[in-house]
């Protein structure tokens, strides 16, 4: 799915406010992404090859799918499996605004697989409407993340691991037990240190998992339930640490946000407040108030 954002013109030539933008994460690159807002837009019976997953963020979403009607309000989850036909226009002619994802059947197998330990299946979900609030809230926060495009490979990966795995466990038909995580301390002990040395290097789970040699779901799992964060976290808890390294010798904010592995200054900003309880610039003037700032120039 090409990446675009279009002004939409129904029959007539009528201008309307309906917005369609559509990409793909350079981290998931399976993965299609579609954003939209339908005032008129009304789609005829149709299936998709990928699991169609979203949220309804305003108005309300009507569709016919596997024998029935199904009305999705804003807040609430709108799926469809592959192969099966559906529909979609609006509630009273008001229109919908839905963030989607569309992913490859390949990847859902995978999860089923890996989460429960049990030779896979491609889930079926018979529900064309989810009522979650917290798993639509889920789907959403990732979405954004994505289009924002300000997160690391490891969270994005993670975050649609999450995503995956509660969406399998709760509304797969059958229903599947997740295995319970291990405990893998030398695989662990290896991807901690792997973290420490490669902070700053845009990591996937499959590098952490590959060395630990374990399954990308079932190295999360161990690592979590071990460390007591996910790696994603771990990680960059390691980089801000070498953040404050760099800002109490003197260095600019802009060189530290690139040498610790930040996409740019402000999610660097944003993720040293988070785990610190300042910004750059306070724990700057901190360490210059007790005398440990060094001089940038005497460093080089």
């Amino acid at each position: 799915m090409p990446d675009g954002e279009t002004e939409m013109k129904p029959a007539g030539g009528r201008k309307t406010s309906e917005i369609v933008k559509c990409w793909r994460s350079p981290c998931l690159p399976d993965v299609d992404l579609l954003h939209a807002r339908y005032t008129a837009q009304s789609f005829s019976r149709h299936a998709h090859d990928d699991y169609a997953v979203g949220v309804i963020e305003q108005g309300a979403l009507s569709f016919s799918y596997r024998g029935g009607t199904w009305i999705a309000p804003a807040g609430q989850i709108n799926l469809a499996v592959p192969g099966e036909a559906h529909t979609g226009t609006g509630v009273n002619g008001l229109g919908w605004t839905y963030r989607m994802f569309y992913l490859p059947p390949e990847r859902l197998h995978q999860v089923t697989t890996e989460i429960t330990g049990r030779p896979g299946y491609f889930p079926f979900f018979a529900a064309g409407v989810i009522n979650d609030l917290q798993l639509a809230g889920q789907i959403q926060k990732l979405h954004k993340a994505l289009e924002e495009n300000e997160t690391s490979r490891l969270e994005q990966e993670e975050g649609l691991l999450a995503l995956l795995t509660s969406l399998v466990l709760h509304y797969a038909e059958p229903r599947q037990g997740l295995r319970d995580p291990g405990r893998e301390p030398s695989a662990v002990k290896h991807a901690l240190e792997y973290l420490e040395a490669h902070y700053a290097e845009n990591l996937s789970i499959q590098d952490l998992a590959g060395l630990c040699h374990l399954s990308p779901y079932y190295f999360i799992r161990s690592f979590t339930a071990q460390v007591g964060v996910s790696p994603h976290a771990y990680q960059q808890q390691v980089r801000v640490r070498q953040a404050r390294k760099l800002l109490e010798q003197g260095c600019p904010a802009t060189f530290v946000a690139q040498e610790s592995g930040f996409v740019d200054q402000s999610h660097f900003s944003r993720r040293f407040r988070q785990i610190t309880g300042m910004s750059p610039g306070q724990y700057r003037n901190f360490v210059q108030s007790t005398g440990r700032l060094r001089n940038y120039n005497e460093t080089r």
